[in-house]
């Protein structure tokens, strides 16, 4: 067997959602205004990260869809949307993760699925996850499928407030 040098893995949180409109099933709430004011901020962190530059797998949550599709512009990436990723439990992750073999790839999701699972993959995380948040995460494991509890180091932390300023 061919050792690599372990996995990287992207999260990019989805960029704020609208509750306007009533009757909205969670699964189609789209961005709001402040949303895509978020992309704008972040677009340019998320592309120099290299984040876009593998494969990219995305909850099939409007607001997910629209919070990559924003960071993309006209900007090709390999995308696979997957209802799998359209969930709040990090064991959920953990599964999907079990069974991929990439070695590195780009989650776009959800909360509180994506603050759970970096509090198992880190020794020290950043705490909350505020909407469009992107964190670089390097794992020192062969397989997704030993992400035993800690074996990760951030990378990048960034918000669309750490990169205002």
């Amino acid at each position: 067997m061919i050792k690599t040098r372990g996995k990287t893995l992207f999260l990019i949180r989805h960029a704020k959602s609208s509750w306007k409109e009533r009757g909205v099933r969670d699964h189609e709430r789209p961005l709001a205004g402040r949303g895509r004011r978020q992309l704008e901020v972040m677009r340019a962190v998320v592309r120099a990260s290299g984040a876009l530059d593998g494969p990219v797998f995305c909850s099939t949550a409007t607001r997910a869809r629209q919070t990559l599709n924003g960071l993309l512009g006209e900007m090709a990436a390999r995308i696979a949307f997957d209802p799998d990723l359209y969930t709040f439990d990090y064991r959920d992750l953990l599964d999907w993760l079990g069974q991929r073999d990439e070695d590195r790839m780009t989650l776009v999701g959800h909360n509180p699925a994506f603050e759970d699972l970096v509090d198992h993959l880190l020794p020290a995380g950043p705490g909350h996850l505020p909407t469009c948040s992107f964190l670089h995460i390097e794992l020192s494991v062969e397989n997704w499928q030993d992400l035993a509890d800690k074996p990760g180091r951030l990378l990048r932390f960034a918000t669309p407030k750490t990169v205002v300023g």
